[in-house]
């Protein structure tokens, strides 16, 4: 029977918990004895527990079928085996978890032994063994797949750092301490020795029994890192001496402290020591805008963050330590001066909308929080053009909002997720979406879309689209006009020929209108309808007079359109009656004959 066999044999019988208990009582030693003894295809493993009151002692006994790969009997005097009543079913309480697991090591102790005797020349095995050194279990796939072995492992080491501020006559320093521990932390008395150490796979003594030995110790990925870093550092180095500190100069503290974003650090400013977090993002500032006597004002808070250095790339601020966007950096290196001095900047009124603008657009890159008073957010509005693009798809219609600024479209969709205060909290874009809801078009999906019902679009074809061109332009996309123009069934074509046999035939045609449909619309106007809708989705507007008349001719002259004809014949005494109807000028005639 395989070693892996046999500790397959003990885990499938355990539960989660024992198997926990039982790796502890290994570790506490409180298993006094193991015996074992083999009897034909059985081994029999017998241990003796001390109990927790130290008075009695707990006696386990494990029997293992290694032809069957079973277990064939597990007993013990411990109470929580006792009080389980098992029946025919085999139960391992915590003794006899420790018992199998003991037992299983022995095994592996004596296997490894007899290999490191039989293969101490081999310089394969060698070397395979100091590649294993070099995988310092650092991550969490790694422990899992030990986590039921008893070899011992690695000790991880934990970092800490503290940076102090240092004044002297070249100018300002920042020095690095360094902490090195498990649960206690302790100083690092030489940082150049110790470092030097880490990196050549020395024995360092870190204190009070504790030593960095790279056979048992190891360091996270990024500890090392901050390791590695100060290694170079070192070497490109000649001043630091071996003291407990490194010196570091301010304008290279950006590069260190990006090492040290994953973890807080004592920082020891102005003579006040605090805890940092150190966060590589844009400083949380604010700034206000707004008209004072018809100039331009802006203000910020009065606490101001604190550059580390002169470049200005780092700086302290609220407790914290930010590694700012270079976009940000830039900015705000023009208006930093002058605000903390003054705590305000004026741009005088006789400035332009566009240089309004650019001011605004580079304070958004600066900063996620701008105030604008109403007078500012309307006087930029008022340089937006809006588009409505109408258009039908399928069933629906759609109206699509775009925003044009400085030559720049943006459309509806991407506004609700800009970051363009000026835009979004106009006047003019809250009276779009109001008049657009008005007209029952709503948004969803990134668009507005008709939810009404027939009377609702016949009076927003009629009247009420005068209201969105107060507000931008209106513009109907392609193969969609006739869905969105409201027809007043003027006539196109008025045709009276006379045949051979002396016959008169009357044509005409209405725009819009198909004469197969003719019908319907004289049926809607006789039964006083407002409009009609055409199975095209075409409105037709029985309101209009010029149409109304025309269709009174029509019925005066008795012709039936319910046959929905190209052309029909008529009296010559109601060709006078009709002459003098356009002679009168009665009907509005558009390429009449």
């Amino acid at each position: 029977m395989k070693i892996s066999e046999l500790e397959k044999i003990i885990l499938d019988n355990s539960s989660k918990i024992n198997l926990n208990r039982g790796k502890e009582i290994l570790k506490r030693v409180d298993l006094t004895k193991i015996s074992i003894n083999k009897i034909d295809d059985n081994y029999n493993i017998y241990g003796n527990f001390k109990c927790e009151n130290k008075i009695q002692n707990y006696n386990s006994h494990l029997k293992i079928n290694i032809k069957n790969k079973t277990i064939t009997l597990a007993k013990c005097d411990c109470s929580m085996f006792l009080d389980f009543d098992s029946k025919n079913n085999i139960y391992l309480c915590e003794h006899l978890v420790a018992i199998g697991l003991g037992f299983v090591a022995q095994i592996k102790k004596k296997i490894n032994k007899t290999s490191e005797n039989k293969e101490v020349l081999r310089k394969d095995k060698n070397l395979l063994h100091k590649l294993s050194n070099i995988n310092n279990f650092s991550s969490t796939k790694q422990l899992n797949c030990d986590e039921f072995s008893l070899s011992s492992k690695k000790e991880k080491l934990e970092l800490n750092i503290s940076l102090k501020e240092v004044y002297e006559e070249k100018g300002n320093y920042f020095d690095v301490s360094i902490f090195a521990g498990t649960n206690n932390m302790y100083p690092i008395v030489n940082i150049q020795e110790f470092i030097i150490s880490c990196n050549k796979c020395k024995e360092y003594y870190i204190g009070k029994g504790l030593i960095y030995n790279k056979d048992k110790c190891y360091f996270s990925k990024e500890n090392q890192e901050i390791l590695d870093y100060l290694y170079e550092y070192i070497l490109m180095n000649k001043d630091n001496n071996e003291s407990n500190s490194i010196r570091i100069h301010k304008e290279i503290l950006r590069r260190f402290l990006k090492i040290l974003i994953f973890k807080k650090i004592k920082f020891n400013y102005k003579y006040q020591p605090y805890i940092c977090e150190i966060k590589e993002e844009d400083l949380p500032i604010s700034f206000t805008l707004k008209v004072v006597k018809e100039d331009y004002v802006l203000t910020t808070k009065k606490i101001f963050p604190i550059p580390l250095n002169d470049k200005m790339d780092v700086f302290f601020f609220d407790r914290k330590i930010y590694i700012p966007s270079f976009a940000q950096i830039k900015i705000y290196k023009l208006f930093y001066n002058t605000l903390k001095e003054d705590n305000a900047i004026t741009f005088y009124k006789d400035i332009s909308v566009d240089e309004l603008s650019n001011l605004i657009s580079n304070i958004n890159i600066m900063s996620k929080n701008l105030s604008l008073d109403d007078v500012i957010i309307e006087k930029m509005a008022d340089n937006i053009k809006v588009d409505f693009v109408l258009e039908k798809k399928e069933e629906d219609f759609y109206c699509n909002v775009t925003l044009i600024n400085n030559e720049k479209k943006l459309s509806y969709n991407e506004l609700l997720g800009s970051s363009n205060s000026i835009i979004k909290n106009s006047k003019k874009i809250r009276l779009i979406e109001s008049e657009l809801n008005k007209n029952r078009f709503f948004y969803k999906n990134g668009t507005f879309i008709f939810y009404g019902n027939d009377d609702d679009y016949y009076l927003l074809l009629k009247e009420k689209f005068k209201y969105l061109k107060e507000l931008g332009k209106i513009r109907v996309s392609k193969d969609s006009n006739k869905y969105f123009k409201l027809y007043k069934g003027d006539i196109s074509e008025l045709n009276l020929n006379e045949d051979e046999d002396n016959n008169f035939n009357f044509s005409f045609k209405l725009d819009g209108i198909d004469n197969k449909e003719l019908s319907s619309v004289f049926d809607a106007y006789k039964n006083k309808k407002r409009y009609i809708k055409l199975k095209d989705d075409i409105f037709v507007d029985l309101e209009d007079e010029e149409l109304r008349k025309f269709i009174r001719i029509i019925d005066s002259l008795n012709i039936d359109v319910t046959e929905g004809r190209d052309e029909y014949k008529i009296e010559l005494n109601k060709i006078y009656y009709l002459n003098n109807k356009l002679n009168n000028k009665q009907i509005n005639l558009i390429n009449g004959k």
